[in-house]
């Protein structure tokens, strides 16, 4: 009788060790071996061909998706867009106050605005292009935009050094957009609200 060929190769996914034999199209043939790769198991050879499929997916939605949203997007007619306004004054809808961070305002940073008069959450357009690293908009926690002074009143996640460096990024591009930058942080505030109105203040005449 004559004797199979087989040869051993590893399974494509985990690196089993895997007997290939006989010409039969299936997941350990050595028509497989020749044409691709061989799996130990269906479920690895499935589990292959589904990670394959979502990475050619994923390609494609970046590629294609994001255009084809921009346009499919409901908002660009300016018909859906009045009948949205409407409905928002209808039912009296105010958008909430955001701080800097997704929140609320803290405390210190709504006493420090309003002993000073100035605006919080003030949008300072970034003028970068796109993929720069920048965003379109920085917001300022408070700010006032004739004299171009932009104040920062920092909570604990300003602690970390990741946070830091990003609050660095952005002080020195307000900078490069001439304005000036001061920052407090909330004990600050709380503690010393009239030295930091002073310094604030005593800002305008430098």
């Amino acid at each position: 009788m004559a004797s199979h060929k087989v040869q051993i190769s590893p399974c494509k996914r985990c690196g089993v060790p895997v007997e290939c034999r006989g010409r039969k199209p299936n997941h350990c043939s050595l028509n497989a071996l020749r044409t691709g790769g061989v799996y130990c198991s269906l479920e690895c050879r499935d589990t292959v061909i589904r990670d394959r499929r979502a990475r050619v997916m994923a390609t494609t939605n970046r590629r294609y998706a994001s255009e084809r949203m921009k346009r499919s997007n409901p908002m660009r007619n300016p018909v859906t867009r009045a009948k949205m306004r409407t409905t928002l004054r209808s039912i009296q809808w105010i958008p909430p106050v955001r701080g800097g961070n997704g929140g609320a305002p803290s405390a210190a940073q709504m006493l420090l605005a309003s002993t000073l008069g100035w605006e919080m959450e003030v949008p300072v357009p970034t003028k970068q292009p796109r993929h720069s690293g920048y965003p379109t908009c920085y917001k300022l926690d408070i700010g006032n935009r004739e004299l171009m002074i932009a104040v920062e009143v920092d909570g604990k996640s300003h602690c970390s050094i990741e946070r830091q460096a990003q609050d660095r990024k952005k002080e020195a591009l307000l900078r490069s957009l001439g304005w000036k930058v001061l920052r407090f942080t909330n004990a600050e505030v709380i503690r010393n609200l009239n030295g930091c109105v002073q310094e604030v203040r005593s800002s305008i005449s430098k």
